[in-house]
């Protein structure tokens, strides 16, 4: 399969704010809660331009991979399409 230029962000960010945060926090001490509102607002910005995706990783790493796989799949299923076009 040819590589997807899709960058895909993993975020345990819900998208209401306040929400999430006691996921990443409960993850990774090194972050505090400005250090996380600050990332999300540059994954939230990037995530609505045509080759980013954002991904919610708030329950099991495999849902967020099967999330992902979805993703890639059914673009280069896309692409594909419009190749046999």
């Amino acid at each position: 399969m040819p590589a997807d230029k899709t960058r895909i962000f993993v975020s345990a960010y819900a998208c209401e704010p306040g929400l999430g945060s006691e996921t990443i926090l409960a993850r990774n001490r090194k972050l505090d809660e400005e250090g996380i509102r600050t990332i999300n607002s540059k994954i939230d910005y990037l995530a609505g331009k045509k080759q980013y995706t954002k991904v919610l990783n708030e329950t099991t790493p495999e849902v967020a991979v099967n999330e992902i796989l979805e993703h890639v799949f059914n673009r280069q299923h896309k692409k594909n399409l419009k190749r046999l076009r």
